[in-house]
């Protein structure tokens, strides 16, 4: 019998808190931490005067006025965003100086609560609000020569996989503290052709896949080079030592080792890669490595 649903068995989208459906669209850990503060940040901060109350409070008396009157919510944004503009023109030796490349990190967690709640806003009129990049956020990635410096002095085999991954993957820094063992595949060259499984022939790693978010809605495969798959393999062989234990499909690939040893943080796996640029001459791109995407 084919699989059915039944009237019971539908579940009301809308069903919960605007911050409750806010939180279930987040696919990853680290992405929903990062937007939850940035949130509170806006709503308890920025619009302090404009809402009232708890985060959760503030969060449905936007949602609730995003309903009521989209166009008075899309002004809000508007003017958020002229402020936040204005912000970018000062010098970039006070605290209050924002680059221009960091203002749509501000809106982004405030539209994917609107869009959760099913609010309908005219963002086209707050992404012309938003200033031109400067250029100068760190994000025109790392040379070929800086990585190869990178690599030649790193500290560990955790640093050196971690650096050949994002280079030659495309990979996000922040899907890497959701990223397991299991989500990792070699892919062999066998007879001229590739295998995902060499049959027990003789076949060399041609390169690996990698499956990111996997089970979410977003999941896609990623490649990396041989070079990065054997340098996972390489500190692979080290991760019992550290952990204490071998490493199972569900067990994450990248750990912290600071106390008890665990799933690192996206927070770690940014701080790693800014002092490994910053420590070997490359701070001028330690936004990221050559070919991947701005985390």
């Amino acid at each position: 019998m084919g699989m059915k649903l039944r009237r019971d068995d539908v579940v009301r989208a809308g069903a919960g808190s605007p911050l409750e459906l806010f939180r279930r669209g987040m696919r990853a850990e680290a992405t929903s931490k990062r937007y939850a503060q940035v949130l509170r940040q806006v709503l308890c901060g920025f619009l302090e005067e404009v809402f009232e109350g708890s985060l959760e409070e503030r969060a449905a008396q936007l949602v609730r006025l995003g309903r009521d009157d989209p166009e008075w919510t899309r002004d809000l944004l508007v003017s958020l965003a002229w402020k936040l503009r204005g912000r970018t023109g000062l010098s970039k030796d006070d605290p209050d100086h924002l680059s221009p490349a960091s203002i749509p990190n501000y809106f982004k967690p405030l539209k994917k609560m609107l869009d959760m709640n099913d609010v309908a806003i005219n963002w086209k009129r707050v992404y012309a609000t938003y200033p031109e990049p400067d250029g100068m956020g760190g994000s025109a990635g790392w040379a070929r020569a800086e990585i190869a410096m990178m690599i030649r002095q790193t500290r560990s085999t955790q640093e050196r996989a971690l650096i050949l991954l994002l280079a030659s993957s495309g990979v996000r820094a922040g899907a890497l503290p959701d990223l397991d063992w299991g989500d990792l595949a070699p892919v062999y060259r066998v007879d001229g052709g590739l295998r995902w499984d060499p049959g027990g022939e003789p076949g060399e790693p041609a390169c690996a896949a990698l499956e990111v978010y996997r089970g979410s809605a977003e999941a896609y495969t990623a490649f990396v080079t041989p070079e990065a798959f054997v340098a996972l393999l390489e500190y692979g062989r080290e991760w019992p030592e550290i952990m204490g234990r071998r490493a199972g499909p569900g067990d994450p690939v990248f750990i912290s080792t600071r106390g008890r040893p665990g799933r690192a943080a996206c927070a770690t796996i940014r701080k790693r890669l800014e002092q490994a640029a910053g420590g070997r001459g490359c701070a001028a791109g330690a936004g990221r490595a050559k070919g991947t995407r701005s985390p």
